[in-house]
Order: C-alpha cells, then structure tokens, then sequence
C-alpha cells in the first residue's frame, strides 16, 4: 500500500502482484479537492527507439513520442528496445481515456528514459471555455472533485504490444468477476458453463444476442455473434466461436474487422457479414 498526499487531497495505491506473474496490477483510490489542477500519473522506462501505440474503438494508431495529450481507450504501449531486443511496457487502466508518451530527456523520443504518461482527473470549472475570464467573486463548480475508484495494469512485454494482449487484458480488468451468495439447490446447468467461447485467438467475441424477429429456433429466436480482430493482422481460418449449444463456426477476419453472423444449424447457413 503506496499513500501520497498533496494540498487537500489523498492518493492510495494497493498493488497487487500475482504469484508468477510479470504483471502489477494498482487499484487506485483518490479523493481530490483541488480545484484547477491537473493530476497524471508517470511510467518511465529504459527503451531506445520507442514506438507509440494507443487503442481506438475496434483498432489502434501508432501516434509521434512527443508528449501531447492523446485520446484513446483502454490501453497504451510503448515498445522499443533494450540491449538490442523488442520490448516495452503496456499501459491497461479503467475508466481513463487521456494519456501521453513523452520522449527522453534529450528530447527526440530516442533517449532511453521515454515515458508513458496517464491523466487521472482534470479540475476545470465546470462547463468554462476561452475566451471567457473567471469571476474573481464567482462561484464555480470544478470537475472530477471528491473520492473515485479506478485500476491500472503495468504489463512489461518482449516483441511489440500484441504479445501483452491488451484488449483482452483490458476487458477483463473493466469486467472483475461478481461473486454471488446462493442457497444450495438442484439445477439443469453445470458447475461450469458459457454462453459463448472464441479460444482467446485473435478473433474476440464482442456480443452476443437473440435475432429481433421471431424464428422457428428454440425461444423463438436464433443467435446473432459479432466478433472482431484485435491483433490488426489477419486472422486467417484460425478462429473458433461456439455457443453454449454446442453450434461452433471457423471464422477469419481481416485485421481490426467487425463481424456479425449466425452459428449454423441444421436449417440455416451463416448470415453475410457486416
């Protein structure tokens, strides 16, 4: 447990490190009253040459090491290389969407102490924009004021960031397990079970839902899969998807695609894709 404070406001940090593995994972607890100010947390790394790389919606940008404030969604890399050998560090947070790469300290991103930079609240007046000057005898609301929750993965890598297997890593780091108390009692499913399974490949099911219209399946509605890419090579052949009712299809994808289909049955092929 890491505490830091600084002016009226508290920062507490439980890190957290499996058995095993190369990943810390910190969950955050911050409360924080400052008003226009700006809180980052900072990663610095030891990589020569480095390579930015932000996660988008179904994709990823590679954007310039210069320190500006980028958006983005889950997750950032910095891959370079150390002695000579790809490696990096990936970045995985909840509920964070701004962040920077900053280069060296000489200034041209080729240095070896380059950093990965995450912005953790932004304390504004609320709804404020230039040109307008602030009331010095106004009063204000400021953003993102008082205690939030959030968590963050430092993933250290060899190659480039698919070897970290960030979007994935990111869902479930957004999607913790629930545990649920419940009675002892019979039931028809088994002790363990899924409604739908892609084998962690590069092709990741996204959703999965019943078809609008009625059809003559079981429930009145067959099932509707969407999956996409998420390395941005193609996929090939290489990917299963199955159901929980046993239907399963080999699918392929071209890089950072989106598809949809239905699992084939005894009476339907699969849907065109979208």
């Amino acid at each position: 447990m890491v505490e830091r404070e600084w002016g009226a406001s508290t920062l507490v940090e439980e890190l957290i490190l499996d058995h095993d593995s190369p990943v810390l994972r910190v969950n955050v607890t911050l409360d924080w009253r400052e008003k226009a100010h700006l809180l980052k947390l900072r990663f610095p790394t030891v990589l020569e040459d480095p390579t930015a790389t932000y996660e988008i919606l179904f994709g990823h940008l590679e954007r310039p090491v210069d320190g500006a404030e980028e958006p983005a969604q889950s997750w950032v890399d910095l891959t370079g290389t150390v002695d000579g050998a790809a490696a990096g560090l990936t970045v995985v947070t909840t509920n964070k969407h701004a962040y920077d790469v900053s280069p060296g300290s000489d200034g041209d991103g080729r240095g070896d102490d380059a950093s990965i930079g995450v912005t953790a609240v932004r304390s504004p007046v609320y709804s404020w924009h230039d040109p307008r000057l602030l009331d010095p005898e106004g009063i204000y609301s400021f953003q993102d004021q008082g205690v939030q929750r959030f968590s963050y993965e430092l993933v250290p890598h060899a190659g480039d960031w698919r070897s970290a297997d960030p979007i994935r890593r990111a869902l479930v780091l957004g999607n913790p397990v629930r545990a649920m108390q419940e009675s002892f009692h019979d039931g028809t499913l088994p002790p363990v079970n899924s409604f739908a399974g892609d084998d962690g490949g590069a092709v990741m099911v996204t959703a999965l839902k019943g078809t609008e219209d009625a059809t003559e399946a079981p429930g009145g509605a067959d099932v509707v899969v969407r999956a996409v890419e998420t390395r941005g090579e193609e996929a090939g052949r290489a990917s299963t998807c199955r159901c929980s009712d046993a239907r399963s299809r080999r699918t392929s994808a071209r890089r950072s695609c989106a598809r949809s289909w239905f699992p084939p049955t005894r009476r339907s092929r699969c849907a065109r894709s979208t």
